[in-house]
């Protein structure tokens, strides 16, 4: 990543998205969120695994409807928060589901539901079943 905006992008339940460059193409950054009250040292192997899992999992899925894994870094963070894990994705300009319905209200929705649903399926019939477990439409980017 050769480049990171100033502001976080978007946020969602457990992570803060960033944006950055990974060559010439921009990239989006998810930096799992950790407060907790056991100390650093803990909240920082708690977010290196949780964020190690997702990626292992993450990165061996390749499917039309599911976005694609760039990679992990393991030394993102804001100034104050150095060395945070991070997953690294494709940006996508069309934002979120629920954005991109609000900025086109006409959109024909039956073609988008089939697609999220293909995805899923694709997931649940994984070897053992991958099971997102917070989809909606801000978790749903376009």
């Amino acid at each position: 990543i050769t480049q990171r905006s100033k502001y976080i992008e978007a946020c969602g339940n457990y992570a803060d998205i960033w944006t950055g460059e990974l060559g010439d193409k921009k990239v989006a950054i998810k930096s799992m969120r950790g407060f907790n009250s056991m100390g650093l040292r803990i909240v920082k192997e708690k977010l290196f695994k949780r964020t190690w899992r997702e990626y292992l999992v993450w990165s061996s899925v390749i499917h039309p409807n599911i976005h694609q894994c760039l990679g992990y870094s393991y030394d993102f963070g804001p100034e104050s928060q150095h060395e945070l894990p991070a997953l690294i994705s494709p940006w996508m300009s069309n934002g979120t589901a629920m954005s991109y319905i609000e900025c086109w209200p006409a959109v024909d929705r039956l073609p988008l539901i089939f697609g999220i649903a293909d995805g899923l399926a694709f997931l649940h019939d994984c070897n053992p079943s991958i099971i997102h477990g917070d989809v909606h439409g801000v978790c749903i980017i376009m």
